[in-house]
C-alpha cells in the first residue's frame, strides 16, 4: 500500500512551489533577448518568429529593426 501523496505524485507530477515557476506551454519560456517569460506577460511575435517581451520592444526596435531614436528641440 502506498502513501496517497505518492499515488498523487505518480499520478500528477511533482507540485511546483512557486506558481511563477509553473511552466505553461501555451507561451514560449524565453524572449529574443533571453528575458523570462511568465504567466500575464504580454508579448509580441514578429514576421520571423521572434518572441518579444513588452518591456524589450524599445530594445527589439532599435538592435532588430534599426530604429532610430530622436528627440524633437525646438
Amino acid at each position: 500500500m502506498e502513501h496517497p501523496d505518492i499515488t498523487r505524485t505518480l499520478k500528477t507530477g511533482y507540485p511546483i512551489q512557486d506558481e511563477r515557476e509553473q511552466a505553461v506551454s501555451d507561451f514560449p519560456i524565453e524572449d529574443h533577448f533571453g528575458s523570462e517569460i511568465r504567466e500575464g506577460d504580454k508579448y509580441f511575435e514578429d514576421g520571423a518568429g521572434r518572441v518579444v517581451l513588452e518591456s524589450n520592444a524599445e530594445d527589439y526596435l532599435i538592435e532588430v529593426i534599426g530604429v532610430n531614436y530622436r528627440d524633437a528641440i525646438n
